[in-house]
């Protein structure tokens, strides 16, 4: 399906589902090692050019400040108040005729929509070359593009070991406002239409066609293709008990 029948499938989405997606995002990474001195600084020569690619567990139509209310309630370590206020976000959540969370978010000034959705489980993440990534000299300017041995520390479409990223990866940190630990938090996740590149729910998997994968290199596509057939099924027992909707008597 292309994009427009992707934004139909996600309209349709109501209440308490879950569904499966594969993305295909810009590593967030940082431009330089954080070093201050300069004869210790360094540039990331892979900042720009990776593309993350996991399949997710997401619930898109959910009221955040009420989760991170429940989330408090049943958290064994949490201390204070259960009640929540939500800040200002740089988008305003979509809400259908009803007033009810759809699962998309707009930018005011743009007006450009996202898909938006609590992620329940996060699958592996396989780091890809998104292009050719040159070498950086010792003056820290990129290598000329020319394929020789050596010059290229990843051609496009290869996958990067995480040990050659992980100095430039940010170190993460729960939200100091939920006040709720790494396991108990609430994740809201953001994402590009373009970079959703399939979707699965009800047993039914369906690979996104976007524009943009047409300047994709081949090697990537191919890897992101493989990325869409190990989609996992999902039903309540692949969702963690606590994710799970309360059972009424």
């Amino acid at each position: 399906m292309d994009t427009t029948q992707l934004m139909i499938e996600l309209s349709r989405i109501q209440g308490a589902r879950f569904l499966s997606i594969t993305s295909a995002t810009e590593t967030r990474m940082n431009k330089t090692n954080g070093k201050r001195k300069a004869t210790e600084k360094q540039l990331n020569p892979f900042y720009g050019r990776v593309l993350s690619v996991r399949n997710s567990t997401y619930q898109p139509c959910y009221d955040y400040g009420a989760a991170v209310e429940r989330a408090r309630e049943k958290s064994e370590t949490f201390e204070g108040d259960t009640e929540f206020e939500v800040g200002e976000s740089w988008h305003e959540r979509v809400m259908d005729a009803n007033g009810k969370p759809t699962a998309f978010v707009r930018h005011p000034e743009t007006g450009r929509l996202y898909f938006y959705g609590r992620e329940l489980v996060k699958g592996k993440t396989t780091y890809i070359a998104a292009e050719d990534i040159p070498a950086l000299g010792d003056d820290n300017i990129p290598a000329k593009i020319m394929i020789r041995a050596g010059e290229f520390l990843y051609l496009a479409g290869e996958e990067i070991a995480y040990d050659d990223l992980s100095a430039w990866m940010p170190t993460y940190k729960p939200s100091a406002k939920q006040g709720l630990s790494e396991d108990e938090e609430i994740k809201p996740r953001t994402l590009k239409i373009e970079s959703i590149r399939g979707l699965k729910r009800d047993g039914v998997r369906k690979a996104v066609t976007i524009n943009v994968a047409r300047n994709e290199p081949e090697a990537v596509t191919r890897v992101l293709a493989a990325a869409l057939s190990d989609m996992p099924d999902i039903d309540l027992s692949t969702i963690p008990e606590r994710y799970r909707p309360q059972q009424t008597a």
